[in-house]
């Protein structure tokens, strides 16, 4: 017996050797891949030496630049420089071009620039590619990748074992997690939830259009946290290092994952990828748990999570939009609907759940949040008598919101303090246009029951799809039928009440200019549809249990075959005309969508073309010397003249509350400076006028405000951990002594 154990163990050893070599083989391989797709002209290009690419941090190593593109003219050629020194150069042939350049990089690290020479002919000139190759060079974020896909792999290997040569074991250890069904129910949801994330498991990526500024969020956090910077509420990465403040003001707790897997060497669209799979996967869970539960039904649960998996308005938001924020609604929005289900049936306990929503929605999306907000309140209204007779309710819903208001402390602490002490491009409170809508974005009765509309900008309407927008007829057959169960019949009328109502807010009906002023801070009205989308998923599960009591599994693939057959023209328009090749993917730090979270005075065109440049109110200010570090700056400074009045300094830092700066002369102490928005939206400081030189400091520092929010935060965490344990071995104790008895 022991002998068939240790060979089915070696079996297993080298059959997971086999694939951590194969998975492995690249990890000193080194390739970067820079989209140029610049063609010259001698109406718009100067002749001579022209960059087609940023500088490249390189590592020590041996290289080749692969250049691609097409050459018309025998003088035009290619330029390579290494830390600024031109170190290679020559001219294309005529033709298609397909140049090799091999270099190396013999010190430690070096950046690295390609350019062209453009002799200014008539003739074609367009560069496409420039991709950098090395066969070997040792990186460390190459290596803690390959060693964080190993590790996981080696956990995925050791769980596999376990659970089929050593069922026993195994299922004693997992208890209710290694039951068959569940099991069955797992691997149900992680395959339908895969199957809506085709199109990120190839090489290319859908070209949407919030996903760039998403990216950046990402990225500016990933760039935070390796500076230092926790919580991440200024990104340095975005504005070349004039730092977005986007973390005050758009909640992302959860893309901190994407941003660690970039710490760990995963590129940038692989985190994201990574992480649109996982929601996908958690909002059919949340959904699966939230219907399964109240209904007492796994089949119930399982219809619910391929419709609202399968839910082209869902898909549009993720593949169309690329809307990372209201991506993460989805996965909340069933336990808000849980919760409030549970509470308001005599389960108050259940508050927890309701909190986790709610938390999770203020720290995803601010808007969604507001939305789901209307929607509580609406299907509270239908249970006005059983609040008033059951005190439980509103204690258990107080309880709730005091725990997602102290949690959530950190963020919105902060963000208040911001919108009260430093005026931003974007205005909460009050619109310009607070009695104007704009009916461009409302849906018509006949595009709301379009099986399927194209999509190639924000500023287009979106649309609902089948078969989710047939649920409410279904639900007046089987309303008869669900009378047996009074609790689920009561609540699913405001479920459909609801469903229907933000439905129809998404349409040109709706009077929405009795509403004007919550329209304009929603942005667009077709944000209500996530609504419908969970109200209607879960009404199909509660109908389907009802009407189908036989051959459940069989009823469970039909309906998964009719929602693909709903989402296929969506996929089809997607895979032909929305995906992208990776090499054409680029990140730019100066995108930052409708830049609303801007200093009122600053403008993100000005910025590009400031640089590091320091401002001053007065033309004798000299910068002899700058250091730019993180949310640092530093500038040493001369005046040549007396000014009569003082000096206004405006550093290259986009000002956000908390910036501090002090004023260094020579044999002085350091003199605390005021920090205010200059007219530029810039961090500034006012010189005294009998200072003509000095060396000028500004950094940024945590406030009084962030620090007790953040404290607040953590300790309302742990009271809520303490909570939690606190029932399970309360529970736990229950279960013991009923089994004794």
């Amino acid at each position: 017996m022991k002998k068939n154990h240790y060979k089915k163990i070696t079996a297993w050893v080298i059959f997971y050797a086999i694939i951590l070599i194969l998975v492995n083989q690249d990890v000193f391989h080194y390739e970067q891949v820079i989209p140029v797709h610049r063609s010259f002209y001698p109406e718009s290009d100067a002749r001579g030496n022209q960059p087609v690419t940023q500088h490249i941090h390189l590592s020590r190593g041996s290289y080749r630049a692969v250049l691609s593109g097409v050459n018309e003219d025998k003088y035009n050629g290619y330029n390579l420089y290494r830390n600024g020194e031109l170190i290679i150069t020559d001219t294309f042939d005529v033709g298609p071009i397909d140049d090799v350049i091999p270099f190396t990089i013999e010190t430690s690290a070096a950046d690295v620039q390609i350019g062209v020479y453009y002799e200014q002919s008539p003739g074609n000139f367009r560069m496409e590619l420039v991709k950098i190759v090395s066969d070997f060079v040792v990186l460390k974020e190459n290596i803690i990748r390959h060693l964080v896909i190993s590790l996981m792999l080696l956990v995925l290997f050791v769980w596999l074992y376990f659970r089929l040569f050593e069922t026993a074991r195994y299922r004693a250890r997992m208890e209710r997690f290694a039951d068959p069904l569940t099991e069955k129910t797992t691997l149900f949801i992680l395959l339908v939830s895969l199957s809506v994330s085709v199109p990120l498991l190839n090489s290319g990526f859908p070209q949407s259009t919030d996903l760039i500024f998403h990216l950046m969020r990402i990225e500016g956090i990933k760039e935070s946290l390796v500076s230092g910077y926790l919580p991440a509420r200024i990104y340095e990465y975005t504005l070349s290092g004039y730092g977005y403040g986007s973390g005050f003001f758009y909640p992302d707790l959860f893309l901190y994952f994407p941003a660690i897997l970039r710490l760990l060497g995963f590129q940038i669209l692989t985190a994201y990828k990574i992480f649109t799979v996982l929601c996908n996967f958690f909002s059919m869970l949340s959904m699966y748990l939230y219907v399964s539960r109240i209904a007492r039904s796994r089949f119930a649960g399982l219809v619910a999570a391929v419709f609202y998996s399968l839910a082209v308005y869902r898909l549009a938001v993720i593949y169309f939009r690329g809307a990372l924020g209201e991506m993460q609604v989805f996965v909340f929005l069933p336990l808000v609907l849980w919760g409030l289900f549970e509470i308001l049936n005599n389960r108050p306990d259940f508050w927890l759940i309701f909190a986790a929503g709610f938390t999770g929605l203020l720290l995803s999306h601010l808007i969604g949040l507001a939305i789901s907000g209307v929607m509580t309140i609406l299907i509270l209204l239908f249970y006005l008598d059983r609040m008033v007779k059951d005190r439980r309710i509103p204690i258990a819903l107080g309880k709730a919101f005091l725990a997602t208001v102290l949690i959530t402390a950190y963020f919105w602490g902060p963000m208040l303090e911001q919108i009260l002490t430093n005026p931003i491009k974007a205005n909460f409170l009050f619109s310009d246009q607070a009695n104007q809508i704009n009916r461009n974005y409302l849906l018509t009765l006949r595009e709301l029951f379009s099986f399927f509309t194209e999509y190639s900008n924000i500023f287009q309407r979106l649309y609902f799809g089948y078969p989710l927008i047939l649920i409410p007829l279904i639900y007046l057959f089987a309303v008869k039928k669900m009378r047996q169960q009074h609790d689920l019949l009561r609540f699913s009328f405001p479920l459909l009440l609801a469903g229907l109502l933000f439905l129809a807010a998404s349409t040109d009906r709706f009077p929405w200019e009795h509403f004007a002023w919550f329209y304009n801070r929603i942005q667009f009205p077709w944000r209500t549809l996530m609504i419908p989308v969970c109200c209607f998923s879960a009404l199909g599960g509660l109908i389907w249990k009802t009407l189908f009591t036989k051959r459940t599994a069989w009823v469970s693939l039909a309906t998964l075959a009719i929602c693909l057959i709903g989402v296929f023209p969506f996929f089809s328009h997607l895979m032909s005309q929305k995906m992208y090749h990776a090499e054409d993917f680029r990140l730019e730090s100066n995108r930052i969508s409708g830049a609303e979270w801007l200093p009122l005075n600053a403008d993100g065109e000005f910025i590009d073309k400031n640089g590091n440049t320091v401002l001053a109110s007065v033309s004798d200010f000299t910068t002899t010397a700058f250091r730019r570090k993180e949310l640092t700056f530093g500038v040493d400074f001369e005046i040549s003249t007396e000014p009569a009045a003082p000096v206004l300094v405006e550093i290259p830092l986009l000002y956000y509350t908390g910036y501090r700066a002090r004023l260094e002369k020579d044999g002085s102490d350091p003199l605390p400076q005021n920090v205010f928005q200059g007219p530029h939206g810039l961090t500034s400081v006012q010189i005294n006028p009998g200072v003509k030189s000095g060396t000028l400091f500004v950094w940024y520092a945590k406030t009084l405000v962030q620090r007790i929010s953040e404290i607040i935060s953590l300790i309302t965490l742990i009271w809520i951990i303490l909570i939690r344990r606190r029932r399970i071995n309360t529970g736990n104790k229950a279960t013991v002594n009923s089994n004794t008895k």
